[in-house]
Parts: C-alpha cells; structure tokens; sequence
C-alpha cells in the first residue's frame, strides 16, 4: 500500500506513515531520519519520527481473528528525546479494498507516546466463506434453516430506549458487519456482531419448539467498543416466514455491548410429520412430545373442483388439544344456500369439526386452502348460533377462527346470475348465453291463477324453491317449459311468490286471471285446475246418465199405461 496521511487531535500537525515499510518522508530536509512514520507541521517547521521499521502483527481481537489486524512498530526517539511508537489496526471490510485512516488516540504509559490509527480494508479478512451455515438440528432430527429469512431489504428496528437510535439488520446469517447502530441526529453509526459467522441454539434447550438464538460475535469499532448481535427467533405456526423484530434491551459484560432482539416466525418451528387420516375419530394431539404430529386432512376434489386442505393451526401457546373430523349430518346443509339477489352458493360439501384445546373449552384455529384458488370458492363456518361466509379471493389459504368449538365447515362456489322481480302484467326480454342464468320472481293473489306467456325459450324452471346438484343441474322444480305456450299455475288460499330460472334467451309475459276459460296449455296445468275440469266433466256425465234414466223410466211407464188400457 502507498502512503497514509491523518489528522490528529493538533490541525497544526499531519501523521504520514506507511503500513510495513518505512519511507514516508513529507519533508527530507526536516525528516531526514529513518522511521515508519513521521508527526509533521510546516506551521512549525516541526518533524518527529513515530515507530520504528520493524513491525510487530497480530488481530486486533485473538478470540475473533475475522475482526482484522493489528500492526505495532515500536518506539523511536526523536530529536526531543521523547519515545513514539505507532499501532496500526485494519479492520476487515470484504467491501473496501484501500483504508481511509482515522486518528484514534494519543495515549503515554511508561515513557513512551503510542499513536493509534485505524482503517477498513479486505486485506485485513480471512477468506470469505463460500457458505454460510445458517442451520440447527432438533433431537428429532428436524433440521431448521434460518437462511430462508435472508432479505435484500434488511430489518429496520427502532430503540425503545432512546428514539434517536435506530438499529439495521442486513440479512439475518450473512454478511460482514451483522448490523448497525445509527443515529441520525448525532450523526454516528456503530457496527454491531461479526457477521457471516452465526452461532445458532435453542432458546429453551428443553423445549426446542419454543425457538433459535442466533448470535454474532462481538465486532470492535473506532471508539474502542465491541458490540455483539443477539436475535432471538420464536416459534409461531400463525406468523409469517420473515419476522418483525422488537427490540430488548442491551447487556454489558466484560466490555462487551449485547444488543437483543426478538421476533416471531414459522420458519423455526419443526415440520411435524401428519398424522394418518383418522375420519370420525376422536384425536390427542400433545405438541410437548417430539414424536408429535399434526392434524391435516386433504379432501379429494369432484366435477372438477379445487381439493380443498384442512390443517389445524395451534399457536405455540397450545400444546395439547383435541380434534376430530367426520361428515357433516343429514339436513345440516342443503345443496343450494341462497346468498343474495346476484349469486347463490353452489356447495360443494360439508365437514363437521370439533376442535378444543385439551382442559379448556377454546377452540383451535384452522388453515383453510384450495389446491387452484379461485375468485368464486367460498367458505360458510356454520355454528349452532351463528353463520359466517368466507370469500376466498384468490388467496392461497384462510385462517378460520372459530367461535365454537364445534362447527360445520362448508364449502361451496358463488354462482352469479342477473335478477328481477317481475311484477305482473310485465314484460321480460331476456338475451343471454345458453349457459348462463337469470333468476326472476313473481307474486300473485290468493284465489287466482298466474298466466304466464313463454316464447323463443330455451329453458324456463318454475317453481316455489328450485334444487341443484352439484354439477349445476336443476333437479327439482314444479315445472320445466322447453317450447312456445301458456302456462297457469293456482296460487291457492293466500298469496304466494314463484322463482323463474331462465337458461338462455327468452321473452315472458305475466298476468292474472281469475279462472281458467280455455285448456289451451303447453305443459304442467296445475292440479287444481286438472282436477276442477274433471268434477265438472264428471258432473255433466252423471246428469246425462241421470237425464237419460229418466227418460227411460217414464217411456216405460207410458208403456205400461198403453198396456193397461
């Protein structure tokens, strides 16, 4: 390396000096000796010889060789008969490759000045590792690696002790300096831990699940400090992958500053193996022993729908719980749940739950996930008192935490459709897709019949409540019109509403007549009206069968008149 230069605690006085080898003369006719480095001021016309050129090397810090190195050239005496020495440290910086010089003290013991200056250079580090390490392994077996948590963004956490200060996390295993002390307002920033070397452990040994202590080992900085990284990482299978830190506090022991940081993230609990598929079975689930598992269920998909995955989700508070799941019971779900006037669910499926923490009556949280997520999946959490409807969104899975311990579970897609209530004597031209729907109602009188004029229709389904299958298939309703004509249909004693479901293009008109004068019908007279024509019919058979006896009885009775006479 070239040659140095540095102010000192006088402006009136510059250092020159070069690392190794001497010759850093500024001025040969006032420094006109041999030495390592030379205190000079031209105000003066003052030279000093500072360290001899015999240099001593060692790291600044033996137990942490990564932190640098340390040059001392020992003492020389100057004209005035004072003793200089000059200590050099080179800090390890794998991003700078020449240092920039700071003056760091001037300090006098046993006769003798010793000038200390300090720089930052990659010359100074050990080979950079190629891989960091960044992995632990529980009793189990399980290996966690903490690498996940890596970003390019870093960690931004403020002081709770003073606002001034706030603390910067490059990543979370790699890197040279680990992080940063700075304040803004007075302008200073500290290095915090050695990284690229994480010590990693359990946070309780006894209880691995609990979580991982990373620690990076003390750096040392300009003010003579050393400062070490301490990040406590806690096991939580309902936070996200990258943790929010919070900071701790600081420890000073034998010099050394610990900073303390925590934050809660999934990625350091164990992957526990499934437990086999125990349908309608009664589970003991107890997270304390480490051949623990968890509970998750994968429901097979039909006509084409997404699978849906069921996984029990306990926080790391809950240890022990139980869990069962088995069919949902007859009657406790319909094939068709009415969502509002532009969209029904369409459901595809129903499980029942039960799900308690073990001594309690608190329910365990459930992840809730579609293999092929999709904008129409929905979920419907039913209770014994109360029903939530869940939309899905696209999202790949949905944390369901439920108010009872015990609950149905359905799943289902939000089939949309266009609406109108029809009032009567109304017009309705519709223009549609074949596969597409449109669902109107219609009210009419007590005592009356609803005549409803249907032409150019496709399919029309009529009737008071209208069933699906999950395949989208009407498979109940009072009436299915598929040509041209006139349906009645008898409201009976009060007033009564009918659904209209309309596949492709149609043209209705409604009215209200109140008897039927013609049997001019295309399909489904009502069974009143079928039944009124057919007493009447009835009637008049039994008058002519009546008249007709009658008749005959009395040409029988003139008969016998003419007989007697």
């Amino acid at each position: 390396m070239g040659v140095f230069n540095a102010s000192g605690m006088d402006p009136n006085f510059n250092y020159y000096f070069k690392i190794c080898t001497g010759g850093a003369n500024p001025n040969s006719r006032l420094c006109n000796f041999t030495s390592q480095g030379f205190q000079y001021s031209s105000l003066y016309e003052l030279c000093y010889p500072i360290g001899a050129t015999n240099p001593r090397i060692s790291f600044i810090n033996p137990s942490s060789e990564q932190e640098g190195v340390s040059i001392v050239h020992s003492e020389i005496v100057a004209s005035d008969g004072v003793l200089r020495k000059l200590k050099i440290n080179l800090v390890c910086d794998y991003a700078l490759e020449t240092p920039k010089f700071t003056f760091m003290s001037e300090s006098k013991e046993g006769g003798v000045i010793t000038y200390l200056f300090s720089g930052r250079t990659k010359y100074s580090c050990p080979p950079k590792p190629k891989v960091v390490d960044c992995t632990i392994k529980t009793t189990s077996g399980v290996v966690l690696d903490l690498s996940v948590l890596d970003q390019s963004n870093g960690y931004v956490v403020s002081s709770t002790n003073d606002p001034s200060w706030n603390y910067y996390f490059t990543e979370t295993c790699t890197t040279t300096s680990q992080a940063y002390q700075y304040s803004k307002t007075y302008n200073v920033c500290f290095p915090i831990g050695y990284g690229a070397n994480p010590i990693l452990s359990f946070v309780n040994p006894a209880k691995e699940r609990e979580g991982v202590k990373v620690v990076h080992s003390e750096i040392y900085n300009t003010d003579g400090v050393a400062r070490k990284l301490e990040l406590r990482l806690y096991c939580d299978r309902n936070a996200q992958t990258l943790p929010t830190f919070q900071f701790i506090g600081e420890t000073r022991e034998g010099g050394v500053i610990t900073y303390q940081f925590s934050g809660k993230t999934k990625s350091v609990c164990p992957a526990l193996p499934e437990i086999p598929k125990q349908w309608g079975g009664l589970n003991y689930i107890d997270l304390d022993d480490y051949s623990n598992r968890i509970v998750s269920y994968r429901l097979d998909s039909f006509i084409g729908q997404p699978t849906l995955n069921v996984q029990v989700l306990p926080s790391s508070s809950i240890q022990k719980y139980l869990f069962m799941i088995s069919d949902c019971t007859k009657n406790s779900w319909s094939s068709t749940f009415k969502f509002d006037n532009s969209s029904f669910l369409q459901n595809y499926g129903c499980v029942s739950i039960f799900s308690q923490v073990s001594n309690e009556t608190n329910p365990v949280p459930l992840s809730i996930s579609f293999t092929q997520p999709s904008s129409e999946m929905m979920l419907v959490i039913q209770t014994s008192t109360n029903q939530e409807m869940v939309n899905m969104g696209n999202t790949n899975s949905y944390t369901v935490q439920p108010s009872s311990v015990r609950y149905n579970l359905i799943y289902s897609r939000k089939i949309m459709y266009n609406y109108k209530e029809l009032k009567l004597n109304e017009e309705l031209s519709i223009s549609q897709k074949d596969s597409e729907l449109y669902l109107a109602t219609v009210k009419f009188p007590a005592n009356s019949y609803l005549k409803l004029n249907c032409y150019q229709i496709k399919d029309i389904y009529v009737s008071k409540e209208v069933a699906w299958n999950t395949a989208q298939e009407i498979v109940s309703s009072d009436y299915h019109l598929t040509k041209s004509g006139v349906l009645y249909i008898y409201s009976g004693e009060t007033q009564v509403e009918y659904k209209l479901v309309i596949i492709g293009n149609a043209y209705l008109y409604t009215s209200v007549v109140d008897f039927v004068y013609t049997s001019n019908t295309v399909t489904g007279l009502s069974l009143s009206l079928a039944a009124s024509i057919f007493i009447l019919a009835l009637v008049i058979v039994i008058g002519i069968v009546v008249i007709i006896k009658l008749r005959q009885k009395q040409n029988n009775l003139g008969d016998l008149k003419v007989r007697l006479n």
